[in-house]
């Protein structure tokens, strides 16, 4: 019987194909382009651990998420991690079915820039959204970048200290695309 290994060792590449040149961005996601741009390129001055981009489903967020993970990789001196949520919670369950969390903590605290899809869907369990939370202060205290994106529809109320974390941070909204 062949023993399974945790699915953790590798993150996920940005599509190439989404970087801030393709980015259609009209004039309520202007800021948020600029926001995202002016945050992976400037050193540890930016002010903020971390930069959270909101907005409704079709809104660009996840194209931006993946331009300013593109845009790092230009630079191969910067660890990255890009991840779904949906990635994230699997990450977290394996690690925790083979008790080898604290060395997936860490690689989350330790990248250079931490980059999470869709993070609203962690909010449906609390633990997830208690290690999240763990790990953001964690890279916060190391001056390390992390991008994350939120659908505005979902109710981020019900993780209160995860949302009060988030607002605290750099919070760019998005308007949804007219098609």
């Amino acid at each position: 019987m062949k023993l399974m290994e945790p699915r953790y060792a590798i993150a996920l590449r940005p599509n190439r194909h989404l970087t801030f040149c393709t980015f259609d961005y009209r004039l309520s996601a202007l800021e948020a382009r600029v926001a995202a741009a002016k945050y992976v390129m400037q050193g540890r001055s930016y002010g903020v651990s971390a930069l959270v981009l909101a907005g409704r489903k079709g809104s660009g967020k996840t194209h931006l998420l993946n331009a300013a993970a593109n845009r790092v990789l230009e630079d191969n001196s910067i660890s990255l991690s890009l991840l779904s949520a949906a990635r994230f919670e699997a990450e977290y369950d394996d690690a925790m079915h083979f008790n080898d969390w604290p060395v997936w903590q860490q690689r989350f605290e330790h990248e250079n820039l931490l980059a999470i899809d869709d993070i609203d869907q962690l909010f449906k369990r609390a633990e997830l959204a208690d290690v999240l939370l763990h790990i953001l202060k964690a890279r916060a205290l190391a001056k390390r970048k992390t991008i994350v994106t939120v659908n505005l529809h979902n109710d981020i109320e019900s993780v209160c200290t995860l949302k009060d974390y988030l607002l605290s941070q750099r919070l760019v909204t998005l308007g949804a695309r007219h098609h």
